[in-house]
């Protein structure tokens, strides 16, 4: 039996990302459709470029003017057998880079000029330079964290050094995806309005059990921008940044649930999604 996480093909973009975008997904030459079927398309995004902080060599006592890099390492998923996953891909990129667009390389040369541009020097495009040996970084990753033939999860992971600051910092955004419905499966689908305040509260129990380790938190409220994911074991993980509940020694916050655990908060979507509705 064919796996259904068989690869048909990557469109591997480099350097200027002369080809990139969804309109130059190109299928393999053996696309039957029963290969099809069975198969997942992607688009495989790389991209780095460095820029020289024109004048910033005093500002920072040194010798020479610093280097900043931005990196982009995006594997997009852009079809699954048949059906197109427009709004997954329309929504990587917004999670990954604000906006939307038909041309994504637009958008990350957008993206990365206006990066260099916040500090406020002017900027002159250089030699690319690792990112462990530039004077600062953004590194924009993505890929799917999770997979059956039912659901798809996608991990938009963000690290980033700013010149001079005492450390670097890391976002992890997921988005779920329920592939025979082609849809999100976010925090309107998933959690009652008029049950919010009391789930972060069960969090925020949950997290106080958990003290020993991963420390001490402060939980009023559900993740930013509803940040969650279902893992590979049926969990519902809610994920906070660095900072949002915690200091930023203690790294990402997670917090796991089962689904039957948080039945009384769930809307009756989301129950008939993880079969519960018998628990009404």
């Amino acid at each position: 039996m064919k796996s259904p996480l068989f690869l048909l093909t990557a469109l591997a973009t480099a350097a200027l990302l002369p080809a990139c975008g969804r309109q130059a997904r190109t299928d393999s030459a053996d696309d039957s459709p029963a290969m099809r079927s069975e198969s997942i398309c992607f688009d495989a995004i790389e991209y780095q470029v460095s820029n020289e902080l024109t004048g910033s060599a005093d500002d920072y006592f040194r010798e020479s003017d610093l280097v900043y890099t931005d990196s982009i390492s995006l594997v997009l998923p852009a079809r699954i057998g048949d059906k197109g996953l427009d709004m997954l891909y329309d929504s990587i990129i917004r999670l990954a880079f604000d906006t939307i667009g038909c041309s994504i390389d637009s958008i990350i040369t957008d993206y990365v000029c206006n990066d260099a541009r916040q500090f406020s020097y002017p900027t002159l495009q250089v030699a690319p330079v690792d990112i462990f040996s530039a004077d600062g970084y953004e590194l924009i990753s993505g890929s799917v964290v999770n997979y059956n033939p039912s659901l798809m999860v996608y991990e938009v992971a963000n690290s980033s050094y700013s010149p001079g600051a005492a450390h670097g910092i890391t976002t992890r955004n997921y988005l779920n995806y329920d592939i025979a419905a082609g849809r999100l499966i976010n925090g309107s689908f998933m959690f009652a309005p008029e049950k919010r305040a009391e789930l972060a509260q069960l969090i925020a129990r949950r997290a106080a059990e958990m003290t020993q380790v991963i420390g001490p938190t402060q939980i009023d409220s559900l993740p930013e921008h509803d940040n969650f994911y279902i893992n590979p074991e049926g969990e519902i993980v809610f994920v906070y940044q660095p900072y949002e509940v915690a200091s930023y020694a203690q790294g990402l916050i997670s917090i796991n649930f089962f689904p039957a655990e948080l039945a009384d908060y769930l809307t009756p979507e989301a129950m008939k999604y993880f079969a519960l509705d018998d628990l009404n």
